[in-house]
């Protein structure tokens, strides 16, 4: 699948947070599931906007170039920017939870 096949992103994405929300996510109790939602909204974000044709994301030809990991880096504060406005105390959550 090349990452520019975007339906094909999208399905795969939206079946894997199908599984995540339908079978996982039941399995676990407490904060792992409250975890395994947020990650299941995540996706459904995902899929939203790559079902979107020209949304902000598929003009941003630089996210698709470089290693893995230099295009981590490049939307390390995209996704910064997004948390905070989405969720500001997740830097906290993060800092205080255990290793």
């Amino acid at each position: 699948m090349e990452i520019d096949d975007r339906a094909a992103m999208a399905a795969l994405l939206a079946t894997a947070r199908d599984v995540l929300h339908r079978r996982v996510r039941p399995a676990l109790d407490g904060d792992a599931a409250l975890d395994a939602a947020m990650i299941a909204n995540a996706l459904a974000l995902v899929v939203r906007a790559l079902e979107q044709p020209g949304t902000a994301w598929s003009r941003r030809g630089g996210a698709r170039t470089g290693s893995v990991a230099e295009r981590v880096r490049a939307l390390r504060p995209q996704v910064a920017a997004r948390l905070a406005v989405t969720n500001p105390t997740y830097p906290n959550e993060i800092a205080d939870s255990p290793p």
